[in-house]
């Protein structure tokens, strides 16, 4: 289990990494390098995961493999690059703090749970995603600023429902010997069900822009 879920883990924070440095930075022309340094960053990282890695090591790793792939990737200042790549660090060990914090849990404690640290693990990291994307919808805005906040709202909602809904779950486990696997099957059902409304919506949200542009 270990092998697929932190490959999976490394996944998911790369996309957040991505994410983020889309709201802030200039993107690269060039896919093909895009996409070589984004595989070639998420063997290494998960290489470090699997072999058990120092976590203090695996840290500094990280925000190297951030910055490389910033500079690898995106055409800013080497300054804006580094800063980007440790307020991304920053923001990604909040939110996975804040999940444990919500729990009254520590990561001891969370270990021994596995399909709960699993779960959580795995929700903390789309919710990054889903955070980091909400920060770049936010900061670029569109010309028609009333199309922008009207699907803004719907991109929020949805998701805010299921992570209360979701919080509500594993505030009750956290006293519980671990997560029930219909709680857990239920969580990823809900992540799955949120990803395709989120594609959903930005199909409908292009569509929508595109009609208002041939009115004008």
């Amino acid at each position: 289990m270990e092998y697929i879920i932190s490959p999976l883990w490394v996944l998911l924070e790369l996309c957040a990494v991505v994410t983020f440095a889309d709201a802030l930075l200039v993107k690269h022309s060039s896919r093909k390098r895009i996409v070589i340094t984004f595989l070639t960053i998420w063997l290494v990282s998960s290489l470090c995961v699997m072999i058990n890695v120092d976590s203090a090591i695996r840290y500094a790793l990280n925000f190297a493999l951030t910055f490389f792939l910033y500079s690898s990737c995106y055409n800013n200042s080497w300054q804006r690059r580094l800063l980007s790549s440790f307020l991304c660090w920053v923001f990604l060990s909040i939110i996975d703090i804040g999940f444990c914090a919500f729990l009254g849990m520590n990561y001891t404690d969370l270990v021994w749970k596995k399909l709960l640290y699993i779960t959580l693990g795995t929700v903390s990291k789309l919710a990054a995603i889903f955070l980091f994307y909400l920060f770049k919808r936010i900061r670029k805005k569109d010309s028609s600023h009333e199309i922008h906040s009207r699907w803004l709202l719907l991109t929020v909602l949805f998701p805010l429902v299921s992570m209360f809904s979701l919080g509500a779950i594993f505030y009750g486990y956290q006293n519980s010997s671990d997560l029930s696997a219909g709680a857990c099957l239920f969580s990823f059902g809900l992540a799955v069900a949120n990803i395709s409304i989120l594609y959903l919506i930005r199909i409908m949200e292009k569509q929508s822009k595109e009609e208002f542009e041939l009115t004008l």
